[in-house]
């Protein structure tokens, strides 16, 4: 797959393993992050958070959206010269959300009816785990960027628990002029054209589609290949008009790159 070139468009502090991962595999990366992600630092935002974790000792379950969400938790937690219950159970979704709980040592959960040790990387997945299926009368807080989907709260509600929801960070989009996506895209005059765009979430995706519109930039873009890691991104990219989209088993680093050596030649 040698000078194979592809787009990344993970954020800021998330693109290392998945850019190491393709250098191995004789894949150049450019990184273009269409999302960028900040700690949310109102007063009233500190005050809000701080009152969530005043109360994880009440929790019967702990569940992180990502990495960042993690992150951003052991951060604001360091501020408060607060350490996390040792009773406290967490849970996951994805490999290296489960990596960041791990490097923490703060105790998780695993899915003990088949030993699985692999963390979902959806709610849906997540959903299925062992240790959601009977939780009425549970306490449980999810730990998330402020908006998000509400499938996981709305599932976990009807199912009987009480949710609550700690936001730490906020996501924005970064803009870039028309010159910078051409060049990034490998238009520019003597530059390589990049053969994917790898998407991990259907907000980076959009995101993209909307700076491709603002600018004004040639539709040739949709004939570009892209790589997404679930259906319902899937959907997402051929809805907004992209011909060739190859679907990746999950977000992980090692996934996207099977996806490209099974799809893209």
């Amino acid at each position: 797959m040698g000078n194979l070139r592809v787009l990344v468009t993970r954020p800021e502090g998330q693109q290392d393993q998945l850019v190491e991962v393709l250098a191995q595999a004789d894949i150049d990366s450019r990184c273009l992050p269409m999302l960028a992600l900040s700690a949310l630092s109102h007063p009233a935002d500190k005050r809000r958070i701080n009152n969530q974790l005043a109360r994880l000792t009440h929790q019967q379950l702990a569940i992180f959206i990502s990495s960042n969400a993690v992150r951003f938790t052991a951060n604001h937690l360091a501020t408060l010269s607060v350490t996390w219950p040792a009773q406290l159970p967490c849970l996951a979704i994805g490999a290296s959300t489960a990596k960041a709980i791990e490097s923490q040592a703060w105790p998780q959960v695993y899915d003990r009816h088949n030993g699985d040790r692999q963390q979902p990387f959806t709610s849906e997945g997540l959903l299925e785990k062992t240790a959601l299926q009977s939780i009425a009368g549970q306490n449980i807080m999810i730990f998330r960027g402020r908006g998000g989907r509400e499938l996981l709260a709305e599932e976990l509600v009807a199912r009987g628990a009480t949710v609550n929801y700690c936001e730490l960070y906020q996501r924005s989009q970064p803009e870039y002029d028309g010159s910078i996506l051409t060049e990034y895209l490998g238009w520019a005059d003597g530059g390589q054209p990049i053969a994917a765009i790898l998407f991990a979430s259907g907000e980076t995706l959009s995101n993209f589609c909307q700076q491709i519109e603002r600018e004004k930039l040639s539709e040739d873009v949709f004939d570009v290949a892209v790589v997404v890691p679930s259906q319902r991104i899937f959907e997402q990219a051929k809805a907004a008009g992209f011909s060739r989209v190859y679907l990746a088993a999950n977000a992980s680093a090692e996934s996207f790159l099977a996806a490209l050596k099974a799809s893209i030649v």
